[in-house]
């Protein structure tokens, strides 16, 4: 095996606390900003991260390094958002102009800070309201799908894995998702 992260969680399972905390600095930021793209609150976010990380130390004992550990990794934060969106989500929409600074404060981030005009800092942002707005109206397996691949890199494949699903399924997720994404944004890049 050549995936040194599976390789440091075996050394956790076999009681290195050490590696165990490598795991957690390396990819907490990963897993914050998966489950804060998915959920669109940095409170959620944090909590969600934490339980994801405890069910990892939980599952030291049984961890098989199947697939890459980032793939294992990313399997269990999906099934927490998919869980969490279906067992207590209440719909909360992503907003720029909410009331906690914390949330906004992680909206301002996405923006680009360097725009050379303020109109186009305005438009962008506007922009990227819109297409956040249709992201969060995706259906939750989409959603995931689109934050795998958009903001993590993954493949098909390693979505798959992720998702607990064939290639053939992922290919047709985003193809869906897309078209929802299409139809969400028509009326917004029509009147640009």
């Amino acid at each position: 095996m050549t995936d040194s992260d599976a390789q440091t969680m075996l050394r956790f399972a076999a009681g290195d606390e050490g590696a165990f905390n490598y795991l957690v600095e390396k990819y907490h930021p990963q897993v914050i900003n998966i489950i804060y793209r998915f959920l669109g609150r940095v409170d959620e976010a944090e909590d969600l991260a934490q339980e994801v990380f405890v069910n990892v130390y939980r599952s030291a004992a049984r961890y098989r390094p199947s697939a890459k550990f980032s793939t294992w990794l990313y399997r269990i934060v999906a099934n927490h958002c998919l869980n969490y969106r279906r067992d207590t989500w209440r719909y909360k929409v992503f907003s720029l102009d909410a009331e906690d600074s914390s949330e906004r404060t992680a909206a301002q981030n996405l923006l680009d800070e360097n725009a050379p005009e303020p109109a186009d800092h305005a438009e962008r942002g506007e922009l990227r309201d819109k297409v956040l707005a249709a992201i969060n109206a995706l259906p939750a397996n989409q959603r995931m799908a689109v934050i795998l691949k958009s903001y993590r890199g993954l493949s098909q494949r390693e979505i798959g894995e992720v998702l607990e699903v064939g290639e053939k399924a992922v290919k047709s997720l985003m193809a869906r998702a897309r078209e929802n994404l299409r139809r969400s944004l028509a009326k917004f890049v029509d009147e640009t």
